[in-house]
């Protein structure tokens, strides 16, 4: 099913909080993980060249070694998840719904970008 150009209060409020709450959680898990492992993600190299490396060659311990392939892993996740929203509920839409769950991480206490998530980069056409 396909919404194009729909505001959010013409649409279920059920879905759309559910996947609001779907990007919040998977973006505060992404940050957390990044956190722990010393891994900054506010520039697009960053995420690049974690994405690049498939083994966690930095770390000696199995905890880091497991947090880095989940951190790599939920960072593909994200992008699938985006993809498919903007299919879903329309780019406009989607791009709320992205800035309404990283208000709620910055009253969590995270700092922008330290999710790396970048917004505007992302729904800036080129």
């Amino acid at each position: 099913m396909r919404i194009d150009a729909l505001s959010i209060q013409e649409l279920p409020q059920g879905p759309l909080h559910r996947m609001e709450a779907s990007f919040e959680a998977l973006n505060a898990r992404i940050a957390r993980l990044a956190i722990s492992l010393g891994v900054p993600l506010d520039h697009e190299e960053h995420i690049h060249d974690i994405l690049k490396s498939p083994q966690a060659t930095y770390f000696a311990d199995p905890h880091h070694k497991r947090y880095w392939i989940e951190l790599r892993g939920l960072l593909v996740l994200r992008y699938g998840m985006e993809k498919s929203a903007a299919e879903q509920v329309g780019v406009e839409t989607l791009k709320q719904i992205l800035i309404d769950a990283e208000e709620h991480l910055a009253i969590e206490g995270f700092k922008p970008g330290a999710d790396g998530l970048f917004i505007n980069a992302l729904f800036t056409k080129d």
